[in-house]
């Protein structure tokens, strides 16, 4: 999609990545796409409450992520392993504390100084990890066979995001 210098937008083709749609009202696309589906024949009433039901899972799933996040880094120190053009996003997102340890994911051997700065810290530092979702599933089973847990000593970033489904577009009409 390409914004043209007026706030028109010019449509494309919206293609959902992942295992189901995010509603998330504020977005344009999401409101373009809803409003396009409701004159399907796949629009029921059914497929509305699941809808509904789905973002609402989402939500308390998020809000009880943030509810262990909140209760585990009150005691320990917290870590980042981020690529550095997410840094202001994930600042944004959860805050930054002057003890805070930031790892760039993009360094060779990234991984290797994860696991040793975790290893040297075990119990006292807990891990935010925002990374490509396919490097993310590899990093969590070798955090895992380092007798690592995920959602106690790390934890996806993305999980925490309302929108990681997301979407992006195929093509321009």
């Amino acid at each position: 999609m390409k914004k043209s210098k007026s706030t028109e937008i010019n449509w494309g083709i919206l293609h959902y990545n992942g295992q189901s749609v995010k509603c998330i009202l504020s977005d344009p696309l999401n409101r373009f796409w809803f409003s396009h589906f409701c004159k399907t024949p796949f629009y029921s009433e059914s497929v509305l409450l699941n809808l509904l039901k789905m973002s609402q899972d989402s939500l308390i799933e998020i809000n009880f992520l943030w509810r262990i996040i909140t209760n585990l880094s009150s005691n320990r120190q917290r870590g980042f392993f981020i690529y550095p053009k997410d840094v202001n996003r994930i600042v944004g997102l959860i805050g930054k504390n002057d003890n805070d340890i930031g790892l760039n994911a993009s360094f060779p051997n990234a991984t290797d100084n994860l696991i040793s700065v975790m290893e040297e810290n075990r119990d006292n530092i807990i891990f935010f990890i925002y990374i490509e979702a396919k490097d993310y599933i590899n990093l969590r089973e070798i955090l895992i066979q380092h007798d690592f847990e995920e959602n106690l000593d790390f934890f996806n970033v993305s999980d925490l995001l309302p929108d990681h489904d997301g979407y992006r577009i195929v093509s321009e009409m």
